[in-house]
């Protein structure tokens, strides 16, 4: 694929549109850095993006994003603006979405930044081991181009791992209270409070929050029914649970700011508002509660011998 397009979003605008406010037919949102430590207004059309930041070579992967964010776009802006989630019954548009859902998890700079952190601790784990095959074939691996990394894992087996959105419990949140949810520049949050965040995992809790007073929440279908309540479903219980959407309705602002708080702990660098209210943030950052260096760890790292104490062996946690 080849464009002209040097201006890529890994976060699309007609997401962020519905947490903008529009003036003189442009659309303007809140931003807060958090290496800067300061907010400020800008276009819709200059964040979420990077010059050239998916090409690589003669390759140019904007257009591909935009063959999934045409359709996704249609269901997203409908449940903003009419809060009929049971369009969402419908099979098709869970299968659009889920693929919608996938990439935009995928494509951010936060995977990025992942990747480029994890380049760094296996070649410094690989620097002063011997030569062998598989030291080899990791050497050749990393000297690929990073965007070109980053685009194949984003299209590898995305048939298969969109079903992990898929085959959830989808809950349309409608929040009620005084206060907005927010979004960043990585939107899909995951929350576990019993475990991993693979998504395989029991009791993983999924939130993209679509606009100020709405949110997708996907919940593990053999163990949820609703938003709050957890109930062991089994055999053929687990489909019909998967089948039928629900809503959910949030009157308390502890649970929106819960949510809030997972999109502030994990952007990468900025908070998006429609109405600018950025005290939680300045109250977390005040009280080092959230990470907000640059070199923010993404990875825990473990070392530890083989059976036969022959060589280390790196565990990654992500």
């Amino acid at each position: 694929m080849t464009s002209k397009n040097i201006r890529q979003h890994y976060v699309p605008q007609f997401y962020l549109k519905n947490f903008s406010n529009l003036n003189k037919k442009t659309y303007y949102i809140n931003c807060f850095d958090k290496i800067l430590k300061d907010n400020y207004q800008s276009k819709v059309s200059n964040i979420g993006m990077e010059n050239n930041f998916y090409s690589y070579a003669e390759n140019d992967f904007e257009g591909y994003f935009c063959e999934f964010e045409s359709k996704a776009s249609k269901i997203i802006n409908s449940l903003v603006k009419n809060e009929k989630y049971k369009i969402l019954n419908s099979k098709e548009n869970r299968m659009i979405l889920s693929s919608f859902l996938l990439l935009q998890f995928s494509r951010t700079n936060e995977v990025r930044e992942i990747l480029i952190e994890l380049e760094e601790k296996i070649q410094d784990f690989i620097k002063n081991k011997p030569e062998s095959n598989d030291i080899s074939i990791i050497k050749d691996y990393f000297n690929e181009d990073i965007k070109k990394r980053h685009m194949d894992i984003i299209q590898e087996n995305h048939d298969e791992l969109k079903l992990k959105f898929y085959n959830r419990k989808w809950i349309f949140l409608e929040n009620k209270t005084n206060i907005e949810f927010l979004t960043s520049d990585n939107p899909i949050v995951r929350y576990n409070n019993y475990g991993s965040l693979g998504f395989d995992s029991p009791y993983l809790h999924i939130f993209f929050p679509l606009s100020p007073k709405t949110c997708l929440c996907l919940l593990d279908p053999y163990n949820y029914s609703d938003f709050l309540k957890k109930k062991k479903f089994f055999g053929d219980e687990v489909i019909r649970n998967l089948n039928k959407v629900k809503s959910f309705t949030i009157l308390d602002e502890d649970k929106v700011n819960c949510i809030n708080n997972l999109q502030i702990e994990n952007s990468t660098r900025h908070i998006f508002s429609k109405n600018g209210d950025f005290e939680k943030i300045n109250y977390l950052i005040k009280n080092n509660l959230i990470e907000t260096g640059e070199k923010r760890k993404r990875i825990d790292t473990t070392f530890y011998k083989d059976s036969d104490n022959d060589f280390e062996i790196m565990n990654l946690k992500m």
